[in-house]
């Protein structure tokens, strides 16, 4: 009995451990992605208008980035479910409400704010854990998650510190790391919140 739980409990580890892998993979493609569009003249000149001393994001940066990591995320899920490593079973209702969070609030808050510089920061700490926990049906831990990702928002500042400062990073990769870093670990807190069963914490006592 003892062996046959400890089997398990590795299985369920190495499971755990790969659908956070397959979700830090995604977020550093659609990183990776976004990084391309911002730094291509012809995509540069549709997403972005002249400030006087950057470009600033329009509306339509924001929309790709809403469909671009949100399809990284998607299909994460997708490929996590499929090989068997994701147990969770949310319903439809959650998945579509998740899913239309996670597109509709970088342009909502463009057009509510239009604080281009807040947009990503309020996106990763407030929007996303909210898609977290309506998919897993945790809102009760809307809390913990988004401390959970501004404890994530540390670490890709200490990470891009690192490799800005002391690895000396060419300004025509700047783009590509700064977005890389920041959805592959964001990316990576979602796939984490998802395997995450903490009963104990929200269901009931039997």
């Amino acid at each position: 009995m003892v062996i046959a739980e400890s089997s398990g409990s590795r299985i369920s580890i190495t499971n755990q451990i790969r659908v956070v892998i397959v979700f830090l993979l995604s977020g550093l493609w659609s990183g990776l992605i976004s990084g391309w569009l911002s730094t291509t003249s012809t995509f540069r000149s549709f997403l972005y208008i002249p400030g006087d001393k950057f470009l600033i994001p329009t509306y339509k940066y924001w929309t790709v980035f809403a469909l671009v990591f949100s399809g990284a995320l998607v299909i994460a899920y997708l490929v996590s479910r499929l090989f068997g490593w994701l147990t969770l079973s949310p319903t439809l209702m959650g998945q579509l409400l998740s899913l239309l969070v996670l597109v509709a609030s970088p342009i909502l808050l463009y057009a509510l704010t239009r604080a281009n510089f807040l947009i990503a920061t309020i996106y990763y700490l407030a929007c996303l854990p909210i898609a977290m926990c309506v998919i897993t049906a945790r809102l009760r831990l809307l809390a913990l998650a988004v401390l959970q990702n501004f404890l994530v928002l540390i670490a890709v500042l200490i990470v891009l510190y690192v490799v800005f400062s002391l690895m000396k990073v060419s300004a025509e990769l700047y783009e590509y790391v700064q977005a890389g870093v920041a959805q592959s670990l964001f990316a990576a807190a979602f796939g984490c919140w998802l395997t995450w069963t903490p009963a104990r914490f929200y269901e009931p006592a039997e």
